[in-house]
């Protein structure tokens, strides 16, 4: 009888081990495909932020100015954006993007710096605004996007990721 639980428990941890050697092949391969970092081919930008960004850029805001960033490589579409900031810019991508403007009940949107690239050095500012997108405040399917703009600093930053 014992015997025989042993055999059962050595074949479910060989299992187990085996999942994991899967899941981790997987993230490898991932990493492979989707390199974290910056993406200057706009054609391995997520199909969304290049939905709205090009129009935007049509209307004047410049394709060289903008800076994509591959963030979490487990999914492609974890994504940063990086732009120079200016007033105009600003309330087009508020208004492409359908954002609204949330305060102390952020949903977490406070929480953008952990969440963007180290590179960018983006510290928590209390001078900070961020705007939401509707999926990131009632939690449905769909483009999640954070946009924060701070007085203080040369760019604006977009943090996007699709909600499943």
């Amino acid at each position: 009888m014992r015997l025989r639980r042993a055999i059962v428990l050595l074949f479910i941890c060989v299992i187990i081990f085996a999942g994991s050697a899967l899941i981790v092949a997987r993230h490898h391969a991932i990493n492979a495909q989707c390199p974290r970092g910056l993406i200057f081919d706009r054609t391995k930008w997520p199909k969304y932020v290049l939905e709205t960004i090009e129009p935007l850029e049509r209307d004047g805001l410049v394709s060289e100015q903008i800076d994509g960033f591959r963030i979490n490589v487990w999914s492609n579409d974890r994504f940063g954006l990086r732009f120079p900031k200016n007033d105009s810019s600003t309330n087009r991508i508020v208004t492409a993007m359908s954002l609204t403007r949330v305060g102390e009940e952020n949903n977490g949107a406070r929480e953008f710096h952990h969440w963007m690239p180290q590179e960018w050095t983006i510290i928590n500012s209390p001078t900070a605004e961020y705007y939401v997108s509707s999926p990131w405040l009632t939690g449905d399917e769909g483009p999640m996007y954070v946009l924060r703009v701070d007085s203080t600093e040369e760019f604006a930053y977009i943090y996007y990721y699709y909600n499943f």
